[in-house]
């Protein structure tokens, strides 16, 4: 399993940032596979953002709401009002 593939939840655009953040890694992994695992979540993130741009271009939001991206298993399902 792979860190994208066990990401679940719903996040916020500044949460999607924040996943671009370096890991914390332990001694444990190689650099290679550290550097495959950032890559990734990085690519997640961006896509997930690219998503959240156009619906926050197209979409009517509520006043006082907010979009959230769902994430399951590392795919994105939906989008969110909040």
């Amino acid at each position: 399993m792979t860190l994208v593939s066990k990401l679940n939840g719903s996040f916020s655009l500044s949460d999607l940032e924040r996943l671009k953040f370096p890991v914390a890694w332990s001694g444990t992994v190689p650099k290679s596979d550290q550097e495959t695992e950032e890559a990734a979540l990085r690519a997640l993130a961006n896509k997930a953002a690219r998503q959240f741009q156009e619906a926050y271009d197209y979409w009517d939001i509520s006043e006082g709401k907010e979009l959230e991206i769902r994430i399951v298993d590392g795919e994105i399902t939906e989008i969110v009002e909040v």
